[in-house]
């Protein structure tokens, strides 16, 4: 089933999403991902890795 959504009310939507989440965070800090410290590790030795992620580009610390 396909959602009809109407690009402003996405946009309201995904305000609202971003807004808890920033209430989440606030409340409860946030955490490194599972296996952090082993990714690190990794790329300190000059393995080649790849991650995906849903964030934007310019919103991660590479």
């Amino acid at each position: 089933m396909k959602l009809r959504i109407k690009p402003s009310e996405m946009k309201v939507l995904l305000s609202r999403k971003l807004e808890y989440f920033k209430q989440i965070i606030t409340k409860n800090g946030i955490m490194a991902i599972p296996y952090v410290e082993f990714l690190i590790d990794i790329k300190n030795n000059e393995f080649k890795i790849a991650l995906a992620t849903g964030a934007k580009r310019e919103k991660l610390k590479i």
